[in-house]
C-alpha cells in the first residue's frame, strides 16, 4: 500500500481518508444516538476491509469477540489505545500518534489565551471589529 499524506495518513494508515465518512464528520461523536467516539473504529473498519478479513476472524486474531469488534467498529465502544494498538497490529498495522500546534504563529496562541477570558459578546464585539477593519483595508486597497 502507498503512504498517504492527508489526514487519514496520521493515523498511520496510507492511502485516502476512510471511505465510510469524512474525518470532519468522524470527530463529531453523536452522543444521543449512544455513538461515542467512531474514529478508532472507523480507523479499525477501514484497516480490516483493506485487509480483507471478516469481523469474526478479526476477532480470532485479537482474542476477542466478533461483537466487540461490531461494537468497536460502530462507535458503539471505545477501546483503550492498547486494545486498539492490539487489534491493529493483527492486520499488520502500528499505530501512530502525533501533536500538532493549534495555532500557526506566536500571535494566535495569544490571541487564543486572550479571547480564553472574554465574554461571547466580547468575542461577537472583536470578530465584528476585524471584519469591519478588513472592509476598510480592503477600500482603501481598492481605491488607492
Amino acid at each position: 500500500m502507498e503512504e498517504g499524506t492527508g489526514a487519514w495518513a496520521r493515523f498511520g494508515l496510507g492511502g485516502d481518508r476512510p471511505s465510510r465518512q469524512g474525518l470532519g464528520a468522524l470527530l463529531d461523536g453523536d452522543t444521543e444516538s449512544g455513538i461515542i467516539h467512531p474514529v478508532l473504529g472507523t480507523i479499525v473498519k477501514e484497516a480490516r476491509t483493506r485487509a480483507r478479513i471478516s469481523q469474526r476472524e478479526l476477532a480470532i486474531r485479537s482474542r476477542t469477540s466478533q461483537s466487540a469488534i461490531s461494537r468497536i467498529e460502530a462507535g458503539l465502544e471505545e477501546p483503550s489505545f492498547d486494545r486498539f494498538a492490539q487489534i491493529m497490529a493483527v492486520m499488520g498495522w502500528k499505530p501512530k500518534l502525533s501533536l500538532e500546534p493549534v495555532a500557526k504563529h506566536d500571535a494566535d496562541t495569544a490571541r487564543l489565551i486572550e479571547q480564553q477570558g472574554m465574554s461571547p459578546q466580547e468575542r461577537l464585539d472583536s470578530g465584528l471589529a476585524w471584519i469591519e477593519f478588513s472592509r476598510d483595508v480592503l477600500g482603501a486597497a481598492n481605491r488607492g
